[in-house]
């Protein structure tokens, strides 16, 4: 498989006077929700070495070569002559590859490094930016730093509810995963309104049948035992007092 890789990229330096197209970006985002190819509107540029060594780097991630695609990403980063969005991009996808191996330090330095690139390219407010907020929101959920991924779950989630089309996977996964870290900090009541409108998307697009709509459902039904859990103690704790 490298040695194909290796001839691919071979072949690509004899073709660098080609044009890249703006195309669609795949955007894996943790929290056990993939989001579907997203176009992004890039304006064509000539293809650049660059491109080519992210593009070992996306086939190797296909393949589930983390290790590799993130060398990849590394060495496209260290060459890139583009603007501050291609080069925001490439660090998302660092950060995802990252993340893919548990390297969860490394994945929140990518991802804080796509954030001060993208948002100086697009602003503070759009989908994308929501995108590696809950990738950085999930790497430090995997630290145990709860507050700081509360924090940035919560902007995530802010920015997709802004988007007209409220069945966007982006907004689900941001939901899922700030309920997780909503519940992880005993804030019950919270994480259920998360996950209930996460469910609610869910069945907007993919239907009950869906396994994440399913695991959810399961979710959902140890956050409402909680729930009811101090009811239960509160009245064990009343008849103790009648009895006494």
């Amino acid at each position: 498989m490298r040695l194909i890789l290796i001839a691919i990229a071979l072949v690509a330096n004899l073709l660098l006077t080609g044009s890249a197209s703006a195309g669609v970006f795949p955007l894996d985002v943790p929290g056990g929700v993939r989001v579907p190819s997203i176009p992004l509107d890039v304006q064509e540029s000539p293809l650049t070495q660059a491109d080519f060594i992210q593009f070992l780097g996306d086939l190797c991630a296909e393949q589930g070569m983390y290790h590799e695609a993130e060398l990849f990403y590394e060495q496209a980063l260290k060459v890139s002559r583009k603007d501050d969005f291609a080069i925001g991009v490439l660090y998302m996808k660092l950060a995802t590859t990252r993340g893919d191996q548990g390297k969860y330090a490394g994945s929140e330095q990518a991802s804080l490094a796509a954030l001060r690139f993208l948002e100086g390219s697009i602003g503070h407010d759009e989908l994308l930016i929501a995108v590696v907020l809950n990738n950085l929101g999930w790497s430090n959920m995997q630290l145990g730093r709860y507050a700081r991924a509360r924090s940035v779950l919560e902007r995530a989630v802010t920015i997709s509810d802004r988007v007209d089309d409220r069945r966007d996977p982006v907004g689900t996964a941001c939901s899922i995963n700030l309920a997780e870290v909503c519940a992880k900090e005993g804030n019950y009541l919270r994480a259920h309104q998360l996950y209930m409108k996460a469910m609610r998307m869910i069945e907007a697009t993919s239907g009950k049948a869906h396994p994440t709509y399913r695991g959810i459902r399961s979710r959902v039904g140890q956050i409402e035992n909680r729930l009811r859990a101090p009811n239960k103690t509160r009245s064990r704790s009343d008849q103790q007092k009648r009895v006494l």
